[in-house]
């Protein structure tokens, strides 16, 4: 398992791969992104480079989806990073806050926040989370 942290895509995301790859799994962070903050922030786009990179199998984004901290919208990173790995031809593992599931099960893209009242609440009211607006 490969576990990013906050970080931006570096080289030696390469030679982690080449060096204790592949990875059945990688947890990489997808959210509160901005092209100006590619040291700090991957993004979906950084994530599904730094997974092939680091030669991992299924990916589970992480650190997305709690609050605006950034210029786009809330479930953004959600929907691009699908579009990524389905370019890449990858499965993700996006099951549901707090559901246990196994390894075995993905791919899963549950869309959950797609699914929530609480998100659709939000969603009819203008607003991307409880704290900013769109």
């Amino acid at each position: 398992m490969f576990f990013s942290g906050d970080g931006g895509f570096f080289p030696g995301m390469k030679t982690i791969g080449e060096l204790y790859g592949p990875f059945d799994m990688t947890l990489l962070e997808i959210g509160a992104y901005h092209p100006g903050w590619g040291e700090i922030h991957l993004g979906p786009e950084n994530a599904v480079k730094a997974h092939s990179a680091v030669r991992g199998k299924v990916l589970m984004p992480i650190h997305w989806g709690t609050f605006k901290l950034a210029l786009h919208t809330w479930s953004a990173p959600a929907e691009e990073v699908i579009q990524y790995a389905k370019a890449g031809g990858f499965p993700l593992l996006m099951p549901r806050p707090g559901r246990m599931v196994e390894l075995p099960e993905a791919p899963l893209i549950s869309r959950w926040w797609e699914e929530s009242e609480e998100g659709r609440q939000l969603a009819e009211a203008g607003l991307d989370s409880l704290f900013y607006a769109k």
